[in-house]
């Protein structure tokens, strides 16, 4: 999924970031995921939030909780292929359409 991801974005991040969980970076364990070494080998660097600094993740969760506002506003989508289909319009709407209070 990962390397599919990059692809349909067309380049590699140069960052990664992910919440302290050990699901994605267990690095503070002195592991490694097979997600992070993926990144590395890539030439992305994951990173991890703050602890005890939520704000990091909270803007990351911000953007989830409005996707799936959004598509609870929407049908319910039939399989996958409808559901990528409402994604790409989402991201659209909300990357081109939207005012943004930088602009």
């Amino acid at each position: 999924m990962l390397d599919k991801a990059i692809t349909a974005a067309g380049q590699v991040p140069c960052l990664f970031l992910s919440d302290n969980g050990t699901a994605f970076n267990q690095d503070r364990l002195g592991r490694t995921t097979r997600l992070v070494a993926r990144l590395r080998e890539l030439g992305c660097k994951p990173i991890t939030g703050k602890p005890g600094h939520p704000q990091t993740q909270g803007k990351n969760e911000r953007i989830h909780q409005t996707t799936q506002r959004w598509l609870t506003a929407h049908e319910v989508p039939e399989d996958l292929a409808h559901l990528q289909r409402l994604l790409g319009l989402f991201e659209d709407r909300y990357n081109h359409h939207r005012p943004h209070q930088a602009i």
